[in-house]
């Protein structure tokens, strides 16, 4: 699942102009409470500080690639000054992320789009590069009908964002999220459902100091600089530059 492709071609008729919801599940840059793989070589107070400048990468990115609704799914608390700030700046929804396991709380965020006729988009915060234009092909593959699907791997086994025009509960049934076999799962829910699935390239989740060191340079150089900065923008008025070129 390394390359783009398709399972199969859409037999529904394409819908152009459909409406894209897209929700960003994101946690509070707390020390000591995320990036805990990450800060195992680069400290715990440096890992809070990266993990903050990839979620305002990831978000405005999706700022980028959509004008539409976007809600940030927050945990722990909707409070944090941080998701405040994104909020202010970015023109987002916040919703508190429920407590449950991680398909309780993507299902409910999914939810919090309300019922109107949608795609959606579901991602995370973990894969800062490219985000702009993988979200673009996103959008565009859930045009293909209204049994469309997207389905943005990652290569440790799971998924980075998950597209659907169709929010059905099965999606989210997996019996352990934390192990190598998610996005299979994800993958086999979506075919039972009768989704068209379109696939990314897979990408690397940012979660330990390899993953760290595997990011394009000038991609590190970006979130270290907004790590320091908190709302840094090289250059572009929407922040996009460290994940606009093509991947390397």
């Amino acid at each position: 699942m390394r390359h783009s492709g398709q399972d199969h071609t859409a037999d529904s008729p394409v819908q152009s102009g459909v409406k894209t919801n897209l929700v960003i599940m994101a946690r509070a840059p707390v020390t000591g409470r995320c990036k805990t793989r990450l800060a195992r070589t680069m400290g715990a107070q440096r890992a809070a500080a990266m993990h903050q400048a990839m979620v305002e990468t990831v978000v405005a990115s999706a700022r980028a690639a959509s004008q539409g609704h976007i809600i940030l799914a927050c945990t722990p608390s909707i409070r944090h000054a941080f998701f405040a700030r994104l909020a202010r700046r970015y023109g987002l929804q916040r919703v508190s992320q429920p407590q449950g396991e991680l398909g309780t709380r993507m299902l409910a965020s999914l939810r919090a789009t309300g019922p109107s006729p949608a795609a959606h988009i579901l991602l995370g915060t973990d894969q800062p590069n490219h985000v702009a234009n993988l979200l673009g092909q996103g959008i565009e593959a859930l045009q293909q009908g209204k049994n469309s699907a997207w389905l943005a791997p990652t290569l440790d086994g799971g998924f980075w964002a998950l597209g659907v025009q169709n929010i059905d509960a099965r999606l989210f049934h997996v019996s352990r999220w934390s192990c190598n076999r998610v996005k299979y799962a994800v993958r086999r829910n979506l075919h039972r459902s009768g989704q068209v699935i379109t696939n990314a390239i897979a990408m690397h989740d940012i979660d330990t100091s390899r993953d760290w060191h595997q990011l394009p340079r000038l991609t590190r150089q970006i979130l270290a600089r907004r790590a320091t900065m908190p709302g840094y923008r090289q250059g572009n008025p929407r922040g996009t530059s460290c994940w606009s070129h093509e991947p390397h």
